[in-house]
């Protein structure tokens, strides 16, 4: 069941992820907004480590874009990627952690489903 505000996207052919070229202060910027990156993650389908392979953009849009890899902590090694579009503007202003906790619950439900790359947008 999807909550409220989430759209799921899957693409229909599979996704090339590629990591541009890295300005550091925004990339420190937003790896502070969605402290993410190493978190592992225990879903149905088993235990997997996130690395943020590219922020968004720092060009003023409210919409931003983390493009995530998701390692198998398994046995089995597989690698799942995920696109989460994200209010950077709540982001900074989450000083309860609300948003950024309803992050944990959305990219768990994703894992726990068959899809090896998707997108999700989730609304402030």
């Amino acid at each position: 069941m999807q909550a409220p505000g989430i759209q799921w996207n899957i693409p229909q052919t599979s996704s090339t992820f590629l990591t541009e070229q890295v300005d550091y202060k925004a990339k420190n910027k937003h790896f502070a907004l969605l402290p993410i990156n190493g978190s592992v993650y225990h879903s149905e389908t088993g235990k997997w480590k996130c690395e943020i392979i590219s922020h968004p953009n720092s060009d003023g849009n409210d919409l931003g874009c983390y493009r995530l890899k998701f390692d198998s902590q398994g046995y089995k090694k597989n690698m799942r990627y995920l696109s989460l579009w994200v209010s950077v503007v709540t982001l900074e202003n989450d000083l309860d952690w609300r948003y950024k906790t309803a992050f944990s619950r959305i990219v768990s439900e994703w894992l726990a489903g068959p899809q090896s790359s998707s997108e999700i947008v989730v609304r402030g």
